[in-house]
């Protein structure tokens, strides 16, 4: 963030891309897909997989697990659904699903589960 006056100008996270395996699982319902990370800042991310198995739309809470093979660690991260991209037909297979994310804290999760996020 950049102070400008009185105003605070909120710069968004550069973004690097990324090749990193994950998994994707929604709250509540315990459903997970395997996906693959293209780009990652200090304050999200963007995750694509193929077909819609997650009944998601922004404003959805997920765990994600990123495998970072470049440093040989997995890192698990809650996050918020900021927006969903589909490529192709949603009535057939193949379908590419994204999302972009924001992480949040583990302790905002219970706030948002409650809809206070």
């Amino acid at each position: 963030r950049q102070k400008r006056g009185k105003s605070e100008v909120h710069m968004p996270a550069k973004r690097f891309p990324a090749n990193e395996t994950a998994t994707v699982e929604q709250y509540g319902s315990g459903n997970q897909v395997p996906a693959q990370v293209t780009n990652l800042s200090n304050g999200g991310a963007f995750i694509e997989w193929q077909e819609q198995a997650l009944d998601i739309a922004p404003g959805d809470l997920v765990r994600l697990t990123i495998n970072l093979k470049e440093v040989g660690k997995t890192r698990n991260v809650n996050a918020v659904v900021r927006w969903l991209k589909q490529k192709g037909n949603s009535q057939k297979a193949g379908q590419t699903v994204g999302i972009g994310v924001s992480f949040i804290k583990p302790e905002q999760v219970l706030d948002h589960l409650m809809g206070k996020l």
